[in-house]
């Protein structure tokens, strides 16, 4: 076996556009990259000679005069289809379809070949390997497992068996691609794994009228790979895994802290575009628009307005500089209804520009990954849009509800799983450790700081963002023949019948496990659509649906040590001497 993989051929080259007009971009940029190369070789379908590098995936909006990284591996040694792809990206060729990168939307700034990669593994003392996955991983389980009706890996299913073995195939054909001789004796005998540790989300990419979609996340096996074996594994970097590779599906890392490689970068990270002038002050402007509370530090948007250039040039200096630390959160506590209460956290207004300067970047993101079924904080859609399609479910015969609702969302959002989800889309991005500082954030509250456990803060402008990426999953589930639909961390299932209400109940129950949370048992109600219900902000009642309105108030210390007995269950206040509140307001009182 090692001598055919001793030659396999293999080269890189990292391509950089320049945009002649404002284009949009789906979540994965495979398929758009795809398009192009295809085009520019006439080649349609691309083979398993070409692998594609969406280095940029994630990036929704760029703007004339913005430039583009990606890259392109090729598998056959073919010294005139290598030719053609030079020449021909600096002729890129017209297109009839408008989403099309075509020659009035890129220009060519410069192509060029790659260091090789140093792919080869350490054999590590341990036996222990840890394979991150880049991109989706699109490969198909054993034809047993499909004819139980699941055909791709996905979060909950990983076989390392039958990932080496197709890895090993991939590699025998890119050997006959490039015509080397090896003796096919069959697959040498497969190592045993024991899978230690693994985290999927699975990433949906839109083509054409169809959808692929994999696995992406990481995995920890141990394995006791032979030099063989570690030559499979250790290649499978350079040529990827999986199906649609030629999109830039498949790409993993070893042991990614041991291996060095040559990793792509776009040409600007979320966090840069995030600190856009422009970027910063649209911010400001909706902070200024939305502020009915003001931080720990008293600092008004008005007052923060007073030097708005300065302070937005000073903000943006910090977090470019890497001193940038958010403040602590104000904790507050409001009234929504009687023996009814709300926790709040709330930044500093400088804290909240910064959080929405990135929000309004990253939102675009996430939007294209999340479920259409979500409406709460999202560009375009909103109450009225969840109202929309629960009218139209009941006109298509969803008559049964499941109603109900998270228990405590806010604060039992856990942080393990929320930061392999920021890890996993945001890892080389500094934009990361930014959104890990503002959930992690202390709370002030009375004079008493407070040290966070788990939860987002209620109040900050980056927390909305992180509620529908952490709820994706759940989102993606729970869509079958009956409709989901969610607002904010409050959902509805509509259903066909009662018996599917209930069955969908252990379903819920099931996939709020997974994400370390609880149904509101209080709130679960299965009914009749015409017996009516309460969603989300309006009465529904037969064919009547009437608009809610609720009203809040801020409570003193000394009222929220009254409603302790109500006091939110897992909330930041359930960490605080009330009794001790009680006392520092009496002595602040006789002052």
């Amino acid at each position: 076996m090692t001598t055919f993989i001793n030659n396999l051929f293999f080269k890189q080259f990292s391509v950089r556009l320049r945009f002649k007009r404002d284009t949009t971009f789906h979540y994965y940029h495979g398929g758009k990259l795809y398009g192009l190369i295809s085009r520019v070789l006439n080649l349609r379908p691309i083979g398993k000679e070409f692998i594609l590098t969406p280095c940029e995936t994630g990036r929704i909006e760029y703007r004339r005069g913005d430039e583009y990284n990606f890259g392109i591996t090729v598998l056959k040694n073919d010294v005139e289809l290598i030719s053609n792809l030079f020449h021909n990206l600096m002729h890129i060729p017209q297109s009839n379809h408008p989403g099309d990168l075509r020659n009035d939307t890129v220009e060519l700034i410069s192509i060029r070949e790659m260091e090789p990669a140093e792919y080869l593994l350490q054999k590590p003392d341990d036996d222990i390997y840890t394979l991150k996955f880049l991109t989706p991983l699109r490969m198909e389980r054993k034809e047993e497992e499909q004819q139980k009706g699941k055909r791709y890996f996905d979060p909950q299913y990983f076989d390392p068996n039958q990932f080496l073995k197709l890895l090993y195939r991939r590699l025998t054909s890119l050997a006959f691609l490039n015509q080397i001789s090896f003796s096919p004796n069959g697959i040498p005998e497969i190592p045993s794994a024991e899978i230690l540790e693994k985290y999927f989300m699975w990433i949906d990419l839109p083509k054409d009228k169809t959808t692929l979609g994999g696995i992406q996340g990481t995995i920890k096996m141990k394995m006791k790979l032979d030099e063989n074996w570690l030559k499979v594994l250790s290649l499978g970097q350079i040529i990827h895994a999986g199906k649609n590779t030629s999109f830039g599906f498949g790409e993993y890392v070893v042991n990614e802290f041991a291996a060095e490689r040559n990793i792509l970068q776009p040409v600007k990270s979320f966090l840069e575009i995030a600190l856009r002038k422009e970027n910063l002050a649209s911010s400001f402007e909706w902070v200024k628009a939305n502020c009915e509370y003001v931080g720990v530090d008293g600092v008004t948007p008005e007052a923060f307005e007073t030097d708005l250039e300065g302070n937005l040039a000073e903000l943006a200096e910090e977090v470019r500089k890497g001193s940038y630390k958010c403040g602590e959160l104000l904790g507050m506590v409001i009234q929504k209804k009687e023996q009814k209460i709300r926790t709040l956290a709330i930044p500093t207004v400088r804290d909240r520009v910064l959080q929405r300067a990135v929000a309004q970047v990253l939102g675009e993101s996430i939007d294209h990954m999340v479920e259409e079924n979500s409406f709460a904080w999202r560009k375009g859609l909103s109450r009225e849009g969840a109202e929309k399609a629960i009218e139209k479910a009941y006109a298509n015969g969803f008559n049964f509800v499941l109603e109900t609702d998270i228990q405590i969302f806010f604060d039992n959002v856990n942080w393990e799983l929320l930061f392999k989800k920021i890890d996993l889309l945001y890892g080389d991005d500094p934009v990361r450790e930014l959104l890990k500082q503002w959930v992690t954030a202390d709370v002030y509250f009375e004079g008493i700081k407070i040290k966070r456990l788990r939860g987002l803060p209620p109040g900050a402008e980056i927390s909305p963002l992180l509620v529908n990426l952490y709820l994706d999953e759940f989102d993606d589930a729970l869509q079958d023949n009956f409709k989901l639909i969610r607002y904010g961390a409050g959902f509805i299932i509509l259903c066909k019948s009662k018996v599917e209400a209930e069955q969908r109940l252990t379903a819920v129950k099931t996939e709020l496990e997974k994400l370390i949370l609880e149904m509101k048992l209080s709130k679960t109600n299965r009914a009749l659509f015409d017996n009516g219900f309460q969603y989300p902000g309006y009465l529904y009642l037969k064919s009547v649906k009437i608009r809610k309105r609720e009203t809040t108030k801020f409570l003193a210390a000394n009222e929220a040590v009254m409603v302790k007995d109500v006091t939110i269950k897992d909330s930041w206040l359930t960490l605080v001497d009330l009794e001790k509140i009680k006392q520092i307001n009496k002595f602040l009182n006789r002052e």
